[in-house]
């Protein structure tokens, strides 16, 4: 898709220094305006230093808002993943398949992995480490590992505290996204 993008671009401004070059042929030809025979060489650098910066400027830009946008969309699609990989770990304490000491150690690797996460987020000035969604996901993951572990049998009303900390947490991912989107 890049490629394709590229050969139009080439394609559009050899098209155009094709129809700038025979419109000032036609021009010259018609004699039109009186031209000197003789080209000032210091306006010929100029306006070639000109075109040269405006392209390399285009191609630069370009390439850091390309490369920007790909961390956005990489730390976006980790937090998702965050989030499957916190919904698969709850799948077996939600079964009451996990002792408590494994419980605790689950929510330790959990809290970890978020941490690590949110702190490789902010090394990438993706947000700030006082953001309110960093605050916020931690506490939900905290009230998900005191739901989780609060009894050795979760009983219904411990399963809809648990769902409705796993809507929250997808709702503040969501949120991640579009504030990431929109800046």
């Amino acid at each position: 898709m890049k490629y394709r993008a590229v050969l139009i671009y080439c394609i559009v401004v050899i098209f155009s220094f094709i129809i700038g070059g025979a419109t000032a042929a036609w021009i010259i030809k018609s004699r039109l305006f009186k031209f000197e025979n003789e080209i000032n060489l210091t306006d010929l650098l100029t306006l070639v230093m000109t075109v040269l910066l405006a392209l390399f400027i285009t191609f630069f830009v370009e390439k850091t808002k390309e490369i920007k946008r790909g961390t956005k969309d990489l730390f976006i699609s980790y937090y998702r993943d965050y989030r499957i990989y916190l919904e698969s770990k709850l799948v077996a304490i939600q079964g009451n398949q996990l002792s408590y000491p494994k419980k605790n150690a689950t929510f330790k690797l959990l809290r970890a992995r978020l941490h690590e996460l949110n702190e490789l987020t902010v090394s990438r000035n993706i947000i700030n480490r006082d953001s309110l969604f960093i605050q916020q996901l931690n506490a939900s993951v905290k009230d998900l590992w005191v739901e989780s572990t609060r009894t050795v049998q979760i009983d219904d009303r411990g399963l809809e505290n648990i769902e409705l900390i796993l809507l929250r947490i997808e709702n503040l991912i969501n949120k991640f996204t579009v504030e990431i989107n929109e800046a």
